[in-house]
């Protein structure tokens, strides 16, 4: 299982004979959205070379808190 809301998972799967290993991985910091950001934009048209760099920059500034899969979803479509 994987999420990023640990509140929210039932207590039972924590306990032991659950899930045994727990990893943490926070969100991107604002250079790792940045480079998610222009990965996921490449082919897009206008988003060439300067523009696009100033185009990710701007987004990942706003985009605080979010994960790569809310960036795919809820930006890149």
């Amino acid at each position: 299982g994987a999420t990023y809301r640990r509140d929210a998972i039932d207590p039972a799967l924590r306990r032991p004979g659950g899930f045994n290993r727990e990893f943490y991985f926070s969100l991107p910091t604002l250079d790792a959205r940045e480079r998610i950001l222009r990965i996921m934009t490449r082919k897009w048209a206008g988003w060439e070379e300067e523009k696009g760099e100033e185009n990710a920059k701007g987004l990942a500034k706003l985009t605080k808190g979010y994960g790569g899969a809310d960036l795919r979803v809820r930006l890149c479509r």
